[in-house]
């Protein structure tokens, strides 16, 4: 089973990484962003995990109200009081919708203006600038709808697990039960939650990765010694610093020497007398 919703936040916040490489609008504050949607899915899609999970724990041979106890936990998975009241995801992307959108919608038109362009850039195919504006587009629609879109997964979820468990609607004929069917769809929910959470996880990481200063800083060292050469009069300088740092460091060894000699005269001297 797919969860279509959960799939898109993860194709849009990698489309969002990819395009703010060539066309910064968040800047630092991608991270934060990326991180609150972590957040809210992580929340989210746990809960509708652990549901699975209570299937997953069934006998092969439930009685009634053993299978009455499960209907009652996927019920209760997709509640909107939770998302609202109790999560409160509702608030939060709300906020990250606020706060964030007006630089997706930036990054919209400089993909619209891009997918006009006969000129593509190198480093954003066309192929990608159509697609990338499209799962863009479709995320900025998913913060805006706030937890909506979340609880469409957790419900389709719901909905055909209760069908394979027996549950009864008005007007329906009795349903017989299909233990080994409902836990094969619960374990494929929980292995498509992990999977996209993950790959979350991993834009996080990019992000993080991209931004560290530390990294800049290797980077920019590099950056210089390469300038250094290609330019002559650079290339003097930098071995004359490597020179001065030689030195200095010789001189620091010579005086630690002498001071051991002094050390092992005395001792010398002391044991002769």
């Amino acid at each position: 089973m797919e969860l279509h919703q959960l799939r898109t936040i993860v194709a849009g916040l990698d489309s969002l990484a990819e395009v703010e490489r060539t066309h910064p609008q968040l800047g630092a504050e991608l991270l934060g962003f990326v991180e609150e949607v972590r957040k809210c899915c992580e929340v989210a899609y746990t809960r509708l995990s652990e549901a699975m999970g209570a299937v997953l724990k069934l006998p092969l041979n439930p009685n009634e109200e053993a299978l009455a106890n499960v209907r009652e936990v996927l019920s209760d998975a997709p509640s909107s009081v939770w998302y609202r009241d109790i999560a409160n995801i509702c608030n939060r992307l709300e906020v990250v919708a606020d706060q964030f959108g007006p630089a997706i919608s930036e990054q919209l038109d400089y993909l619209k203006t891009q997918a006009r362009s006969e000129q593509r850039r190198e480093d954003l195919p066309a192929y990608m600038v159509s697609e990338g504006h499209f799962k863009l587009m479709l995320l900025l629609e998913v913060l805006r709808r706030h937890e909506g879109d979340l609880k469409l997964d957790a419900r389709e979820a719901v909905s055909q697990l209760q069908l394979l468990l027996g549950a009864r609607y008005i007007g329906d004929e009795d349903r017989a039960v299909d233990i080994p069917r409902a836990k094969e769809l619960a374990l494929n929910v929980q292995r498509e939650i992990q999977l996209n959470l993950d790959q979350i996880q991993r834009v996080v990481w990019a992000v993080k990765g991209s931004s560290n200063k530390g990294t800049t800083k290797v980077l920019t060292s590099e950056q210089i010694a390469e300038d250094a050469l290609r330019r002559p009069e650079r290339m003097l300088i930098l071995n004359m610093f490597f020179i001065v740092v030689a030195m200095a460091l010789a001189a620091t060894l010579f005086q630690f020497i002498n001071v051991w000699q002094f050390v092992l005269v005395d001792q010398h001297v002391n044991n002769g007398t």
